[in-house]
């Protein structure tokens, strides 16, 4: 596989777990619990409450800027798109740089535009992981926060300026860390950095937009170009 292809699937590999895991974070804005400094929060507490707060959430819409770095090449690429998702597994990421693109996740299956072209790839969750890019723990993440706990090992490194950060890792790969940002208001990650040995995805959202009653025509995909995968 060329180099370039292998940074096309690691940019979207990695805007899809972001995309993935922040729906599945998705709380709802709440002012009734106030946050608990470092010394005394918890992983645990922290979880209930992004829990708490998901639980009304159908759907979501953010934009997102993401800067990531691939080692393998040198390149840096930064990112810019805006991020659909609706329970309980559909997500349609639309870039707009650095050039125009589509990727849409409709339960396990994926497709991807292929830039410059009416072509779609066709793919799904299985064969994601066994292009190896992130271990299976790391792709398609559990649509329930509670579920967080079974898939990783989170430690709270500390609260500042009203976020917790929290570090996510799996111990096959521990090479691979998920550090998030939880707002204290939202309960919301509102940035994600990913590391590996060869690559670094920094991700922030903005314009966070709960239940909008997201159109089912946002997701639709025009499967008779699919060129599988």
């Amino acid at each position: 596989m060329k180099l370039k292809q292998i940074n096309f699937f690691i940019i979207i590999a990695a805007n899809l777990f972001t995309a993935n895991l922040l729906f599945s974070a998705a709380a709802e804005i709440s002012t009734t619990t106030p946050a608990v400094a470092v010394d005394t929060a918890t992983v645990d507490f922290i979880l209930a409450q992004m829990e708490h707060a998901e639980s009304g959430v159908k759907d979501i819409q953010f934009d997102l800027f993401q800067e990531i770095n691939i080692g393998l090449t040198g390149e840096k690429i930064s990112l810019t798109a805006v991020v659909y998702c609706q329970r309980p597994d559909k997500i349609k990421i639309e870039y707009n740089t650095p050039r125009k693109q589509t990727v849409t996740a409709l339960g396990q299956k994926i497709y991807l535009s292929i830039p410059g072209s009416d072509e779609i790839i066709q793919t799904d969750w299985r064969a994601w992981n066994n292009l190896g890019f992130f271990p299976k723990e790391f792709i398609n993440p559990s649509p329930q926060t509670k579920k967080l706990r079974k898939r990783y090992n989170i430690s709270l490194l500390s609260y500042t300026d009203g976020y917790y950060q929290l570090l996510l890792t799996v111990p096959k790969t521990p090479e691979i860390k998920v550090t998030l940002w939880i707002s204290s208001r939202s309960w919301f990650p509102e940035r994600v950095l990913i590391t590996g040995k060869s690559f670094s995805a920094n991700t922030k959202i903005t314009s966070l937009r709960l239940n909008q009653n997201l159109r089912e025509e946002i997701f639709k995909v025009d499967t008779k170009k699919n060129a599988g995968l």
